[in-house]
């Protein structure tokens, strides 16, 4: 895999370390959850942030993304996935440089990604139109930077939006979406969705 791959992994695997011990853990990603639903509860963004829907279906929807998907399918690599299992970086790497290298492998993974996509896409469009406007990304931004303890980027929010925004019509679609979202997890060049998360480490 390439150097850029090696990056954004790297990237994912500092941000999601949520306790900062040098693993992933089920912890780190159920902390996550946690985090955003408390922040969402207090910080309402949008009409589909009234309590009963945060508490209940973005709770959900979230778990899917961090619990299920990040951790059970793609970090733990659907295998053990308890609280007492630990993920080196290197272990991240190779798991999923072997999964991804793999055809068969990859097609699962595409159609698991899709679906935390969609998961993904629903929290940021908070007025349900089924686009994500530029103010809606960078609420989604800055959501995240505090949740993982780092500063919100302006230029990095609009670059990625940019990106993100392959027919410039101003909005994101959940089809663009869904594409940067798995070029981040599979792109071994720079794409749509190289700097979804932010700047690479």
């Amino acid at each position: 895999m390439s150097t850029l791959w090696r990056q954004k992994m790297k990237t994912f695997f500092k941000y999601h370390d949520f306790d900062k011990d040098g693993f992933l853990q089920r912890a780190d990603f159920e902390g996550i959850v946690s985090r955003l639903v408390k922040f969402y509860l207090r910080n309402p963004r949008g009409r589909n942030h009234e309590k009963a829907y945060v508490d209940v279906e973005m709770r959900r929807k979230l778990r899917q993304i961090f619990v299920e998907f990040l951790w059970g399918d793609l970090v733990a690599g659907g295998g053990n996935v308890g609280a007492t299992r630990k993920v080196t970086l290197e272990e991240l790497i190779e798991n999923l440089s072997a999964l991804i290298e793999d055809k068969e492998g990859l097609d699962l993974f595409k159609s698991s990604s899709r679906e935390a996509a969609y998961h993904f896409f629903e929290v940021v469009d908070t007025n349900c139109d089924n686009l994500i406007s530029p103010d809606e990304f960078r609420n989604f931004t800055d959501v995240f930077a505090r949740v993982f303890g780092r500063t919100n980027d302006e230029k990095h929010a609009q670059r990625a939006f940019t990106n993100i925004d392959t027919n410039k019509d101003g909005f994101i679609s959940k089809t663009e979406f869904v594409a940067a979202y798995e070029d981040f997890w599979v792109g071994v060049t720079e794409g749509v969705g190289t700097y979804i998360l932010g700047d690479l480490i």
